[in-house]
């Protein structure tokens, strides 16, 4: 039987913007999102394009068939296009994949502590779900995720980790799918910052998607555009199941410009920048708090006992950080996204 949405623990959604900023007698300008994990920085490229954007019509559904965006996606990815599925975001695509192989329940597998919409979406379609605890240093279990997920229908890994940010090299992924039957999604939406992909393993392993977005390195959040590549059979598969025209015209023409030579070299100079500081502000955090290894845009800082008391004194100042602090395997932490030095150096002077 399949879980209705009224037992179903729900995504936390953040609170606006506007919200906060009134909540705390602060003007909007004042708030910076130390808690979504996007980028700071928009390319030329794309700022340019957003200046154009009226020459496409509006009032029309944009081309069915993405053929233009896949195309791009799939230069960028080194696949061919036809391995391609897009989305209105990575959790468009994440449900896209629950409801493909979760529409008569089964057995959901996933990686914990780790982005919650595994679980949301999961369960959402009837499946039942099992955590598998990360190891030491939040390591991936291969062994325990590959025993655990034998009779299921799909294991849900990401890489590099959120919320704790660490990355397994290719190889252990290899290892995963080798250990396991089951079909196993591959969340890569910090790929870009780890600078590692799993990708050429999909031409060897049918059983694996990766889930990929350009709402991180490539500062594309408010966009929405996401994707799955796969092997050929799989990806017909899911796209017999996407909802048309999820994607606007803009947001299809803005990831095209932001995949296009140009956009993805400003890409790889913009995580660089985000690299540097997060190198710097992991260095000035250790000074007083633990800091967890982390090669994606954002880093796990333990605070103990203070937590819950520092993340309300920085709400107060307009830094917004992600709560941990109340999870078992994250307890005493925030997650703090790295953004531009002058943003950065905000929160290092309330933290420090």
């Amino acid at each position: 039987m399949k879980q209705t949405t009224t037992n179903l623990e729900p995504y936390a959604w953040e609170a606006s913007s506007r919200q906060i900023a009134r909540e705390q007698g602060l003007d909007e300008r004042q708030i910076v999102r130390f808690d979504m994990n996007t980028s700071p920085y928009l390319s030329d490229a794309v700022r340019e394009r957003i200046g154009t954007l009226e020459t496409i019509p509006a009032n029309e559904y944009p081309s069915p068939d993405y053929g233009e965006l896949l195309e791009s996606v799939g230069q960028y990815c080194r696949v061919d296009p036809s391995q391609v599925v897009l989305g209105a975001g990575a959790d468009e695509v994440i449900d896209t994949v629950a409801k493909n192989f979760l529409q008569n329940g089964g057995k959901s597998v996933i990686s914990t502590p780790t982005y919650s919409m595994f679980r949301v979406s999961s369960q959402t379609y009837g499946a039942k779900v099992v955590e598998v605890p990360r190891a030491d240093g939040f390591a991936l279990d291969t062994d325990a995720l590959a025993d655990a997920s034998k009779d299921a229908a799909l294991a849900w890994v990401c890489n590099p980790n959120s919320p704790t940010g660490n990355a397994e090299p290719v190889e252990k992924i290899r290892e995963l799918l080798e250990k396991t039957e089951c079909t196993v999604i591959l969340d890569e939406a910090y790929g870009e910052f780890g600078g590692q992909s799993a990708l050429p393993l999909v031409d060897r392993f049918e059983k694996l998607i990766v889930v990929r977005t350009l709402s991180k390195a490539f500062g594309l959040a408010g966009a929405r555009v996401g994707y799955a590549v796969t092997n050929q059979e799989t990806a017909e598969r899911l796209n017999r199941v996407r909802l048309p025209n999820s994607l606007s015209s803009y947001s299809a023409e803005l990831a095209r410009t932001a995949l296009s030579p140009a956009g993805v070299a400003q890409m790889k100079a913009d995580v660089a920048r985000i690299a540097a500081e997060r190198g710097r502000v992991q260095k000035g955090l250790g000074k007083k708090f633990k800091t967890y290894p982390s090669v994606a845009n954002f880093l796990l800082v333990d605070l103990g006992d203070s937590a819950e008391e520092t993340v309300k004194a920085l709400l107060e100042k307009g830094l917004v950080v992600r709560n941990l602090s109340e999870k078992p395997q994250t307890r005493g932490c925030i997650r703090i996204t790295v953004r531009s030095r002058q943003e950065n150096d905000r929160l290092l002077e309330a933290l420090i």
